[in-house]
């Protein structure tokens, strides 16, 4: 049994606009191929021996007709390494990949990058497991004396014992300053995912004077993000739950001038029965400022984090104030959809 909340509201979204960039890894999708029978430029290594436990696999790919199939060494690794890049020092490059794994269950894959200076390990690179093909996205950014560097495709097996694992690699990119544009929206959805910020917002109302939108509890509502480009048009606002339960969305004003002592004004939910007023609370969500963090791509600056009293509070042009909302369902409420309303009152408007 489901009950559901609807907040009467509606209208539009945005398009961002593309860039494009080149690829510049060589033979990137391992199509070229040597007299040899390996991909071109594309070689193993001291971990990494060509026909052994890596080669050109013909049968499996990503696109195209190959791919790059490593297996896995005893409490060792496995690479294979594209060739070498001239890069810019201080400067930032976008890395994607398409990886398939088999067995891995003592195993990792991943890719890291070799620069002229270091290896360069990149976050949320690793696979495990039996997986099918999953890309992957990374940004570096180059070091002051770092001229040159090149992906190195690697899996590593922790423990001596169990079967052999398998990793596939392929469509491999490297791009100056930004993914192209076919790239660029899922790295940018892969990042909200790793902020925690969810592709449910909808856009309930948008005026002259203010947009109100929604999104879920674990929506990440930053002040200065506005409404992300990718909210739907939606007429209301649901909360489904079951009986007994406290459900929970968010609620959140961009207005275009300064509003102050801003407050939330609920009704009853009418249905099959009647869900008092009371039932429906709301509280202002505060911010924390987060001045460093150990994952350099990670987000800094005010932070969505706490849950403020039920009061009125200001909110500022441009700005996005967010408000958590829940409704209380009774434990003998019927079945059924209930309908109400939530207004917003600035002051002693409504």
């Amino acid at each position: 049994m489901k009950i559901v909340l609807l907040i009467g509201l509606a209208l539009m979204t945005g398009v961002a606009n593309a860039q494009t960039s080149v690829n510049l890894i060589l033979n990137p999708g391992m199509e070229e191929v040597t007299a040899q029978g390996f991909a071109a430029n594309w070689t193993g290594g001291e971990f990494g021996k060509l026909g052994r436990n890596v080669a050109l696999d013909a049968q499996i790919a990503h696109t195209g007709k190959n791919s790059l199939r490593l297996g896995t060494t005893p409490e060792s690794f496995v690479t294979s390494a594209a060739a070498d890049i001239r890069v810019k020092p201080k400067t930032a490059y976008y890395i994607s990949w398409w990886c398939k794994t088999k067995g891995l269950e003592e195993a990792r894959a991943y890719l890291f990058l070799q620069t002229n200076k270091a290896q360069r390990v990149l976050p949320e690179a690793d696979q495990f497991g039996t997986t099918e093909w999953t890309q992957h996205f990374a940004r570096y950014v180059t070091g002051d004396e770092e001229t040159s560097l090149h992906p190195v495709l690697t899996t590593h097996r922790i423990g001596g014992g169990g079967s052999e694992g398998f990793a596939w690699f392929d469509d491999v990119g490297v791009y100056e300053s930004t993914f192209p544009a076919e790239i660029k929206p899922l790295y940018e959805r892969f990042k909200r995912n790793l902020e925690g910020i969810s592709e449910t917002a909808v856009v309930l109302s948008r005026t002259s004077s203010l947009t109100l939108w929604a999104d879920n509890l674990e929506a990440r509502i930053y002040r200065e993000g506005g409404v992300p480009d990718y909210a739907k048009p939606a007429s209301s606002l649901k909360i489904s739950g079951a009986r007994g339960e406290q459900n929970y969305a968010q609620i959140a004003l961009l207005p275009t001038n300064d509003l102050s002592q801003v407050s939330l004004v609920s009704g009853a939910l009418k249905g099959p029965g009647t869900i008092a007023a009371a039932q429906v609370q709301w509280w202002p969500v505060g911010y924390t400022n987060i001045i460093r963090t150990r994952d350099t791509q990670a987000r800094t600056g005010s932070t969505p984090d706490i849950v403020l009293k039920s009061a009125p509070v200001d909110a500022k042009t441009g700005q996005n104030s967010p408000f958590l909302i829940s409704v209380k369902i009774p434990s003998d409420a019927k079945p059924g959809v209930y309908r109400g309303t939530i207004r917003v009152r600035a002051g002693d408007k409504q």
